[in-house]
């Protein structure tokens, strides 16, 4: 039987406002308008109760959104926002609050969004259209899914999630009842910006009422800026409190951290006044320091300390002995362990016992765990590559701090930065140095050198020693080799950090796993290890496999323990990894030869040692190295001694080891800093002592010594003991995820380029001083977080995480078709690496240190002998595409999430 329904023509949103039906009740009315005379009856009684019932429901729809509009309790306001504001914003909380004061919009809304034969499946019942959740009727005569339809549904559902959208209307459409009612359009509004989209987009989406106008957000990120300004301001003046006991407060200091930023304008027409120029500038941070002693920065004992002129007292003995060679036998060995519980299947359940094996004996100085508080600051158009520049940008920063001169009498300030921007602001106390005053002087600002930079330096290092300009079947084992052999296209001269770090661990990796395997084939116990139980490895194309089976039911170390496995990586530790070991394997037995011969060996080898350039030119910007006229140190020279094969050295199986060690220290250096243990990190600074000297780079090997110098005697232990605890920030607070203050700041600049890419004003323009640059660590905040509100991850390259076993297994092939791991007396090479470390030693032992000494007791400032020209061509970040830091996954380095967003 046909059932008349009402057709709802003539409804309309009540005429009268709630608060007038709550004051009139007895002028509302629910009825339906009476029909014209001589129409006639157009409503039966079922047509006329539920037109009476909608009515109804739009009262109360009225009256609900009225209540959403209320200033106090209803939706969030824009109005007065903050950073605070934005983030404390969110979705779920008020989704409850929608659903508690407006349930009758919730549900109606609901009801059209929800699918209830698909949003059933696994529905959250908190966003169910029936209370009773579980009682929502389903079509029985719909589809039957099948269980894999029905988890299709489910994933849908979930990337897709109804109730999401429901909220999202309801703030859409109060913003068209009440526009001060916002908040929500602001955080999108600010969401855009800083994704660089078009104002034409805001154009639209405000006509959606999906995010406010273009202009106002320009307006409301002023004022976003200016509650990031009274936030330094505030650390500022807690830092001065702290120095003068004005407070009762826990102690509370930061350190600065700046770098150079800069972007290539172009003109749109060019002319005389406007062309094309690259702009330079400079971008800065604050970083609130923690875990600092009281008086930790009181700058009175550390004067005394220099003032005593104890530097002169250090030796390169001393230097030698500081190295805790026992200590990187152990981390030596946990990075061997590590690589064999990450590539051995069956050693995989050993991984968390390897773990705590690592966290007890490798541990030196691990960091507390937590989330850092870092605070970008407003751009300038200061060029910080000068010394008056960098006087100048330390009084900006002091400014954008409104930070009075007075203050800095007792403070000491952490200012952090590369070796460029640490050198730059000790030049600036030079050229301050006549003022009248300890803020015009400069002496508060401490340099300290930061490690993301020195990390590259190294890696450059790395590739400058281990890179034969010729390659060819007698050159057997190094960095082009390796990558050659790899078909991966590097270039070694400007060695672009992500990729050289995934050269240097697949080469390395590939070289320790081969060692491992050599290690068992060669009986290195004494015993007699089963041979692999399937087909045999002559082709050695599965080196993986091969070194699976020695572990594998039927193996010789199937089943073993910890222990065993600990001292199968320190044999192959003490076999591979060190400099007696390289120094053993390059062994020429004298005792048979005669004078003349030996004389004549030595004349050869001066001879090759002549072809090595040694001049120090200018540096890099960035990397801190001397770049040489040959783009290696090592040598392609290779000399007939005449000397019979079995007097003679393994030059293959030197230069290998060479290699192990070198990586070592670089991966050590790497693992150590995203581990957070500072520590570590020091441990392998010490070694850079002498290696940055020996393998060209003496802008870093200058700066090392001044570390050296600070920690061993001028630095009070209250003082080094902030530093260490503040040299690298964790802005996710998550395990493992610990990197550099300069990469934060190189992310930092990166962000502000990204956000301000097409706009031609410079560095200092107020709208970027102001509103962007200040900004940009809330930017990526809102990001995550409306990432995670939304139930969406992070957004990445789409490339997931590649598998290098197969390369593993090729470059294996090679060292282990050339018995790259047995001694072989009399091998030779065409090529010999340099022995970075010994030359290093070298170099410092004969007159490198007491130069340094004698000029920085002279001048405390005068750390390089020949500062660098005072200008900025090129900026090589410029050319880094990925500004992520490093993360440990299951022991294995990999590029993480970018600095400030958190996982």
């Amino acid at each position: 039987m046909k059932v008349d329904r009402a057709s709802f023509k003539n409804l309309a949103p009540p005429v009268n406002s709630p608060e007038f039906v709550d004051k009139y009740p007895s002028k509302a009315t629910y009825l339906p308008e009476e029909p014209e005379p001589g129409m006639g009856a157009l409503f039966n009684a079922r047509q006329g109760l539920e037109e009476w019932m909608v009515r109804g429901t739009l009262a109360i729809v009225d009256r609900e959104a009225a209540k959403l509009c209320e200033p106090n309790t209803g939706l969030p306001r824009g109005v007065g926002a903050n950073w605070n504001t934005f983030d404390s914003f969110s979705l779920e909380q008020n989704q409850k609050r929608i659903m508690a004061m407006a349930p009758v919009i919730w549900i109606l809304l609901s009801t059209v969004a929800f699918n209830r034969q698909s949003d059933n499946l696994g529905l959250d019942k908190s966003a169910t259209l029936s209370p009773a959740g579980d009682e929502m009727d389903v079509d029985p005569a719909g589809p039957v899914e099948t269980e894999h339809e029905a988890e299709h549904e489910r994933l849908e559902r979930d990337r897709r999630n109804p109730s999401i959208g429901v909220t999202m209307a309801v703030f859409m459409l109060i913003v068209f009842r009440n526009q001060a009612v916002n908040l929500f359009q602001h955080v999108l509004g600010v969401f855009l910006f800083a994704c660089n989209a078009p104002k034409s987009l805001f154009l639209v989406l405000r006509r959606f009422g999906i995010t406010s106008a273009h202009s106002t957000i320009h307006a409301l990120l002023g004022r976003l800026g200016k509650s990031a300004y009274d936030t330094l301001a505030d650390l500022g003046r807690k830092a001065y409190d702290s120095t003068s006991d004005a407070t009762r407060e826990p102690q509370e200091y930061f350190a600065l951290l700046f770098d150079n930023i800069n972007k290539y304008r172009l003109a749109r027409k060019q002319t005389v006044a406007s062309k094309n120029e690259m702009q330079n500038g400079t971008a800065a941070t604050v970083v609130a320091l923690e875990d600092v002693r009281p008086n930790a920065f009181d700058p009175q004992p550390y004067l005394e300390n220099l003032a005593k002129q104890e530097r002169r007292q250090l030796t390169t003995e001393q230097l030698y002995e500081d190295i805790d060679h026992l200590h990187l036998r152990k981390a030596g060995t946990a990075m061997i362990l590590r690589l064999m519980v990450t590539h051995i299947t069956t050693l995989s359940t050993l991984s968390p016992a390897v773990e705590l094996w690592v966290k007890e004996n490798c541990s030196r100085r691990p960091l507390r765990l937590r989330k850092s508080r870092t605070y970008p600051m407003g751009t300038s158009g200061i060029d910080e590559s000068t010394a008056s520049g960098g006087s100048d940008v330390l009084e900006d920063l002091s400014d954008q701090m409104k930070m009075e001169p007075g203050w800095f009498e007792k403070l000491l300030i952490m200012v952090c930065g590369d070796w460029l921007s640490v050198d730059r602001l000790r030049r600036a106390r030079i050229f301050k140095s006549k003022d009248t005053n300890a803020y015009e002087q400069r002496q508060w600002a401490l340099p300290i050198i930061q490690l993301w930079h020195m990390k590259w330096a190294y890696l450059k290092v790395i590739y400058k020693t281990h890179w034969s300009e010729n390659s060819g079947p007698d050159v057997t084992v190094n960095l082009r080799h390796g990558l050659e052999a790899l078909n991966r296209n590097f270039n070694h001269i400007k060695c672009d950090f992500y990729p050289g770090h995934e050269g240097v661990r697949t080469v390395f990796d590939t070289l320790v796993l081969t060692c491992l395997l050599a290690a068992v084939e060669f009986n290195i116990f004494g015993t007699t290890p089963a041979p692999p139980t399937a087909e045999s490895n002559d082709t050695f194309t599965h080196t993986l496999s091969d070194l699976n089976k020695y572990f594998a039911p039927g193996g010789s170390y199937y089943n073993c323990s910890l222990d065993v496995l600990i001292e199968l990586a320190e044999t192959v530790y003490d076999n591979y990894f060190t400099t007696s070991s390289a120094l053993g394997a390059g062994y020429m037995n004298t005792e048979e030869l005669t004078s003349e011969q030996i004389s004549a060996f030595l004349s050869q080898q001066m001879e090759r040692l002549s072809t090595q350039s040694t001049t120090d030119t200018q540096p890099h910007e960035d990397d801190g190295s001397d770049d040489t006229a040959s783009s290696h140190m090592g040598s392609d020279i290779h000399i007939e001694t005449g000397l019979p094969k079995h007097l003679l050295g393994d030059t293959a199986l030197c230069n290998t080891i060479l290699l192990i060690r070198d990586c070592f220290w670089y991966l050590e250096f790497a693992t150590s800093v995203t581990e957070g243990d500072i520590g570590r990190v020091f441990d392998i600074i010490k070694v850079l002592r002498f290696s940055f000297w020996g393998g060209g780079a003496s802008n870093y090997g200058n700066e090392l010594l001044e570390m050296a110098c600070n920690y061993f005697y001028e630095f009070p232990e209250d003082l080094q003991a902030a530093i260490l605890d503040n040299y690298l920030v964790n802005t996710s607070g998550l395990p493992n995820h610990w990197h550099e203050l300069d990469l934060l700041q190189e992310h930092y600049n990166l962000w502000i380029k990204r956000v301000f890419n097409k706009k031609n004003s410079g560095f200092d323009s107020n709208f970027l001083r102001l509103s962007v640059s200040v900004n940009v660590a809330g930017f990526g905040r809102l990001r995550d977080k409306l990432f995670h509100m939304i139930g969406l991850s992070r957004v990445t390259t789409g490339r997931s995480l590649p598998d290098y076993q197969s390369d593993i297994n090729v470059l294996a092939t090679h060292y282990r078709q050339n018995g790259l791991f047995k001694f072989e007396r009399g091998r030779s090479q065409a090529f010999t690496a340099n022995d970075i470390f010994a030359a290093g030693y070298d170099k410092l032992k004969t007159s490198a240190l007491s130069k340094f000494l004698d000029r920085t007791s002279y001048d405390p400032t005068l750390i390089h002998e020949n500062p660098p020209e005072e200008q900025l061509v090129h900026d090589p970040m410029e050319d880094v595409q990925n500004l992520n830091p490093l993360i440990l996954q299951n022991g294995v380095l990999v590029p993480g999430a970018a600095p400030e967003f958190s996982e």
